[in-house]
């Protein structure tokens, strides 16, 4: 079955699944950090569901979210804040 995601700049009517290619990818986590608010303090619940509009794995957008520098996270896992809302120079186009 082929999947079609939502191209850049639009946000998709439902859920997407989190793409497997690295610049779709990107696309995505872009699109799902556009949903946070610069500084602003988000509790994991808040987080789970703004991303629960953006992807279907809501838990590993979060996690793709941090570990790529969209969002910052205290290590304790109570507040996370939006970082950047495009993708970092290392990343994949």
């Amino acid at each position: 079955m082929q999947r079609t995601y939502a191209p850049a700049g639009v946000i998709p009517p439902a859920p997407e699944h989190i793409a497997r290619k690295l610049p779709k990818r990107m696309v995505q986590l872009e699109r799902m950090a556009t949903g946070f608010e610069p500084d602003r303090r988000y509790s994991e619940f808040e987080v789970n569901v703004t991303l629960m509009a953006f992807a279907i794995d809501h838990v590993f957008a979060r996690r793709l979210l941090v570990e790529w520098g969209f969002l910052g996270r205290e290590t304790d896992g109570s507040a996370y804040w939006l970082l950047r809302t495009e993708r970092p120079e290392s990343a994949p186009r």
